[in-house]
């Protein structure tokens, strides 16, 4: 009777582990198979999504610091450049969508530096995250300038209210030391919220000597533009050569910046503007744009657009024409 009892004692135990067992292996199995259909679903989802990837042209590019100052950048011509920072976006959208004004599933928005003090060291900053963090449900719309201010590296973002009409909540600099959004100084704010200010950059003071003699009608011979960079541009008219630009100043000091400049990847050169200024940018590239060996370049005042016959061989010329001009 007793091992009767005993056998009943060992069934019941037998009877509940394997219960346990069994249970166990029904929510395993339940688990397994419903982690399963979500990986299906998230590959399927994957697959089936297609995005539209901006690549920065910082990747695997090889800027040169040059000058006798280090005051001046050759840097891909998609770039910018501050002070201390060369800089440019990566994307990430969906296929045929603008970048969403706010984070999307899949979408990047992303700044990328390259440290002009560090032997061009690389840094990414998320901007959807740091807008984010400066200010709950912010709005980017897009970046508008790249500058340096009393010795802070900013790129300039306007965040918008709506991504309807885009209208301007604020504008923010992201500092590009450290990848933060903050508020703009005073000065700052008041430019860019200047409704006159007709798109202009904050660095527009190299464009402005520039416009103000005849110089770009002579880079065009060269299939070079000018303002507050040089950068290669092919011209409608098909009288420039790239060519005939190996015998100046420019590619004579610098012959490695022909195949830079006039490649594939194409390059330009930039001024870092606390180290240059606008005085400097005239007359270094009246130099650079001069035949290689021969006389100074000269080129003539403009006026209201049209060229004038006032020979400009300096910065000094340019003052001086100026100061000749009646006040209105």
């Amino acid at each position: 009777m007793g091992k009767f009892i005993l056998r009943r004692k060992d069934l019941r135990k037998l009877v509940a582990i394997s219960t346990i067992l069994l249970t166990v292996a029904c929510f395993l199995t339940y688990y397994i198979n419903s982690h399963q259909t979500k990986a299906n679903h998230s590959e399927e989802h994957s697959s089936k999504v297609e995005y539209d990837i901006t690549e920065d042209s910082l990747k695997d590019s090889k800027p040169v610091v040059f000058g006798d100052k280090n005051q001046f950048v050759l840097a891909p011509s998609k770039a910018h450049v501050t002070q201390n920072y060369i800089v440019d976006l990566r994307f990430v959208s969906y296929k045929g969508k603008d970048v969403t004004v706010q984070k999307t599933d899949g979408s990047e928005y992303i700044l990328v530096t390259l440290d002009l003090n560090d032997n061009f060291k690389r840094k990414e900053y998320d901007l959807y995250k740091a807008t984010e963090t400066y200010k709950k449900d912010a709005k980017i719309w897009k970046v508008f300038d790249y500058l340096t201010y009393e010795g802070k590296d900013l790129a300039i973002i306007a965040l918008v209210k709506d991504d309807v009409h885009y209208t301007i909540d604020e504008y923010v600099g992201v500092d590009l030391s450290n990848g933060k959004v903050e508020a703009l100084p005073e000065e700052l704010s008041n430019f860019y919220n200047d409704p006159n200010r007709n798109h202009r950059n904050y660095n527009d003071y190299y464009s402005d000597v520039i416009w103000d003699t005849s110089l770009n009608s002579t880079s065009e011979l060269y299939e070079l533009s000018v303002l507050s960079m040089i950068w290669f541009h092919k011209g409608d008219s098909g009288v420039g050569s790239s060519n005939k630009a190996k015998t100046l100043n420019l590619f004579t000091d610098y012959p490695d910046f022909w195949n830079k400049i006039y490649g594939d990847v194409s390059y330009s050169i930039y001024p870092r503007p606390e180290s240059v200024s606008a005085e400097e940018w005239l007359n270094e590239t009246l130099h650079w744009l001069a035949p290689a060996g021969g006389e100074g370049l000269t080129v003539y005042a403009v006026k209201d657009g049209k060229k004038t016959d006032y020979p400009i061989k300096s910065y000094a010329d340019l003052e001086a024409w100026k100061a000749s001009q009646p006040t209105e």
